[in-house]
């Protein structure tokens, strides 16, 4: 890493700092290789290498932040101290790392980051040094360790076996939905992404997995180094969560509220939680079904007249569980068409999330969002997009939105998805209108 020429004082300072250290570093595989080395070292350094007496870790491709933050609130409704990161943010970078709900102020993280730069270079981690990823998952442990919480919840970013949180020991590791995305760096196939999130799991830990039918991979790295499983529809289902004592809880019917969080979250959590040792009454349950809530994951907004449903689903899967959630608001609230406004970011499979929601939205609107953002263009050449399916393209989020108001009508659903730009710019043409 290179030394910055004056002292950063700011969070953007350092922000910016360490994205260009990421593009324009060289970091071999080995580097790569060594990312829970280098994370227990400078944890170590830093007297950080057991935050909490609970530690939960979370991989996964989709459902990794609704469970975290599920088991945040089931913390915070029993009165526990609870520190959770979580990525991406929608708004502030300081929204990824919160304590009891909030998120930690811009001070306190470059307090963190400037004493990790220091332990990193007392451990010979300099050239090159920490990652951006490596500095948030540490700064997010270190300031949890200072505000001694009991419980900390810690989203896996990319992968498992070599991402910074797998530097971390839990006590119980999850490992949500398994699906087909950042192929370039986990592989092409559900097995072999699904042998690297297996890389959370640990001898004698136990590991909850969130899908009913996970990778055979996951499934046999656990067994090899023999960490105790819990499977969705093999020791709990999606009426019941509960521990082979008999023991059991139900998940009520009403379990969302405005901005819910997905049913298979609020199940792996329980279940995580209750394996992890803590008590769980059906009256808890019962508060966290409805209080949890995620700003952006299958967010629902009723202003101007219009029912709206937001969601950063960013792959296939993603889109196609979004799919099934809005038949279901369909049902519920006797709505009719399903306008859909999207973007995708540049490294994301646009054709596969529009297959995945070519079935279900009636007309779809392009937008670019940002320059990160495949272009509309490129959208609106794809095969699936063609038949007249696309109403419109625009460049801007304000524009579309315009376009959508002007042809929606109270009875119709919009639903907002794709990239995390989108979503967010959308999010504040609601609020600001």
């Amino acid at each position: 890493m290179a030394t910055p020429e004056t002292p950063l004082l700011t969070l953007q300072a350092w922000l910016d700092f360490l994205a260009v250290d990421w593009q324009s570093v060289n970091r071999s595989p080995d580097w790569f290789e060594r990312t829970p080395e280098r994370i227990r070292q400078v944890a170590d350094q830093l007297d950080i290498s057991v935050p909490a007496p609970h530690l939960f870790t979370v991989a996964g491709t989709n459902g990794k932040g609704s469970t975290c933050t599920a088991l945040a609130e089931l913390a915070i409704t029993q009165g526990r101290s609870v520190g959770v990161m979580t990525s991406p943010h929608l708004f502030r970078f300081i929204e990824r790392i919160c304590v009891n709900g909030k998120p930690v102020t811009e001070e306190d993280v470059v307090t963190a980051f400037t004493r990790i730069r220091a332990a990193a270079s007392a451990c010979g981690w300099t050239d090159p040094g920490p990652s951006q990823f490596d500095y948030t998952t540490l700064a997010a442990v270190w300031l949890f360790k200072r505000a001694q919480v009991e419980v900390v919840v810690l989203e896996v970013g990319l992968g498992g076996r070599l991402d910074p949180v797998n530097g971390f020991e839990p006590t119980v590791s999850i490992i949500t939905r398994v699906a087909l995305d950042h192929a370039q760096w986990l592989g092409n196939d559900r097995e072999t992404i699904g042998r690297e999130k297996a890389g959370i799991a640990r001898h004698g830990t136990p590991c909850v997995i969130g899908e009913a039918s996970p990778p055979l991979s996951v499934v046999e790295h656990a067994a090899h180094i023999d960490a105790p499983l819990w499977i969705r529809n093999r020791d709990f289902d999606d009426g019941h969560v509960g521990l082979p004592d008999g023991f059991h809880l139900e998940l009520p019917a009403s379990r969302r509220g405005s901005a819910g969080l997905p049913q298979d979250s609020l199940l792996t959590a329980a279940q995580a939680w209750m394996v992890a040792g803590f008590p769980l009454s059906q009256s808890t349950l019962d508060r966290v079904a409805v209080a949890a809530t995620m700003s952006g994951r299958l967010q629902q907004v009723s202003t101007l007249q219009r029912e709206f449903m937001l969601d950063i689903a960013h792959n296939p899967d993603a889109v196609r569980y979004l799919g099934g959630e809005v038949q279901r608001i369909l049902e519920e609230r006797g709505l009719q068409r399903v306008l859909g406004l999207f973007s995708a970011q540049s490294d994301k499979d646009p054709v596969g999330m529009l297959d995945a929601a070519k079935p279900w939205i009636d007309h779809l609107f392009a937008c670019e969002a940002d320059n990160t953002c495949h272009s509309t263009e490129t959208i609106v050449d794809l095969d699936v997009s063609r038949g007249g399916w696309v109403e419109g393209r625009y460049v801007k989020v304000d524009e579309a939105m315009e376009a959508l108001m002007a042809m929606s009508q109270p009875s119709d659903l919009i639903v907002v998805f794709g990239s995390v730009s989108l979503v967010a710019q959308t999010l504040n043409e609601l609020v600001q209108d």
